[in-house]
């Protein structure tokens, strides 16, 4: 394959529309699975766990007034992690995560749980899900616990209210606990669109 070929695939697959608008990009609406699994699809400098390591299963996350371990997430199957920065200041991820939730039926069909992480307190999560009907829960990591296990923290913020805040990124996680693919985008203001998301599952 030609380098102008080999560049022009992977900025189609690169390309990410803002997520505070609905419509998608039509050149990732016919990105091939297989494209993406190639790719691993990091278009942030070299943040996160590597695609193919293993998570630590001991690693505890809240879950609504729950209290379980990584471990015991994934013995009900796969899973997506949407990392995001906060839906109680951020606007961008309040959108995105709206958009997610029109994508749930179709990652349940491929075996997948979908659960959304960020630092905010258990209380302000529930309240988002609850107002807007979301379909998926969300993992409260006010200590960015899980976030630093998965190395996303977004080190920029070094005071205010973004402090601990990842990287807007995904994480998909087989059954073993192993990381199958990701996406980390170095602006808060583009995310991965849902075709994209939807291509990253079909490739496992």
């Amino acid at each position: 394959m030609e380098k102008t070929d080999l560049f022009k695939i992977l900025f189609g697959i690169l390309f990410v529309g803002s997520c505070s608008g609905s419509t998608v990009s039509e050149s990732s609406s016919s990105l091939k699975p297989i494209a993406a699994e190639n790719s691993n699809v990091v278009f942030a400098h070299n943040a996160g766990l590597k695609v193919g390591s293993y998570v630590p299963g001991y690693t505890a996350v809240t879950i609504g007034n729950d209290r379980i371990t990584l471990s015991e997430l994934l013995n009900t199957g796969p899973v997506v992690l949407f990392f995001t920065r906060s839906v109680e200041w951020c606007s961008d991820c309040r959108a995105q995560l709206l958009e997610i939730n029109d994508i749930v039926g179709k990652l349940e069909e491929r075996g997948f749980r979908i659960f959304a992480v960020s630092h905010d307190s258990s209380e302000n999560q529930i309240q988002f899900l609850s107002n807007k009907n979301i379909e998926f829960e969300m993992i409260s990591d006010p200590s960015s616990n899980l976030i630093d296990t998965f190395l996303l923290r977004d080190r920029q913020f070094t005071e205010g209210k973004a402090v601990g805040a990842p990287y807007v990124s995904i994480m998909v996680i087989d059954v073993n606990g192993r990381v199958r693919a990701k996406t980390i985008s170095g602006s808060f203001e583009k995310r991965t669109t849902r075709e994209l998301v939807v291509a990253l599952t079909d490739s496992h």
